[in-house]
């Protein structure tokens, strides 16, 4: 099968967000083991939650920053 030109574009445009956010993933789990500040797994270092629920991982990692002491 002949892959459509939207569906290509589509391909390219997901491989180019995902890439993005895998530097900005990595920069940001620096600053929080620079900073000792370990959110719950699945929130950083790749965890599941930073794709599926982006909003509420990012409230995670606001909370673990804002507590640690």
């Amino acid at each position: 099968m002949k892959i459509p030109k939207y569906v290509n574009e589509l391909l390219k445009r997901r491989s180019k967000l995902a890439s993005k956010l895998m530097d900005v993933s990595f920069e940001l789990d620096e600053w929080l083991r620079k900073n000792d500040v370990e959110p719950p797994d699945e929130d950083w270092c790749d965890g599941i939650e930073i794709y599926a629920n982006p909003y509420a991982s990012e409230k995670s990692v606001r909370k673990a920053i804002e507590e640690k002491k």
